[in-house]
């Protein structure tokens, strides 16, 4: 499997591919961001489009994310992803990795439910902190 960072001007090219994964990847979510408004994010430039090809160079695959600067790291947050055998690719993930380090990425995180982390534990992933929440409005 290959990856592919998109650049923002070609955005429009690849979301035909991209939004049938992201909407799935979606689906497991809070409804923090409709398919909709990723696509804003993504062609305002807040949001990082990567794209995931097998080896026949169709696509696999689509993940959002963001970057994030601290003082003393930068972090790169997965915010969607989805894809056929997406998550068992060891060799995928190491291309991946190297990318981020490419992008000045120390650090990959994302929020996840506990059997998709288990998952990711696979790859490395460690649990750092637990993500809770309390909602202020009725929506």
């Amino acid at each position: 499997m290959k990856i592919k960072f998109v650049d923002r001007p070609d955005v429009h090219l690849w979301w035909p591919h991209a939004h049938k994964f992201l909407k799935m990847g979606l689906e497991t979510s809070e409804n923090e961001v409709t398919l909709e408004q990723l696509y804003e994010l993504i062609n305002s430039g807040h949001t990082q489009l990567i794209m995931y090809f097998n080896d026949d160079l169709e696509v696999a695959g689509a993940m959002t994310c963001n970057f994030i600067s601290l003082p003393n790291m930068r972090v790169l947050h997965v915010s969607a992803l989805s894809g056929y055998r997406v998550i068992d690719q060891r060799s995928l993930w190491n291309e991946f990795k190297n990318e981020c380090v490419k992008h000045g990425v120390h650090s990959i995180r994302a929020a996840c439910k506990p059997a998709q982390a288990r998952l990711w534990r696979r790859f490395g992933f460690n649990t750092i902190y637990q993500q809770i929440e309390v909602k202020l409005t009725g929506r």
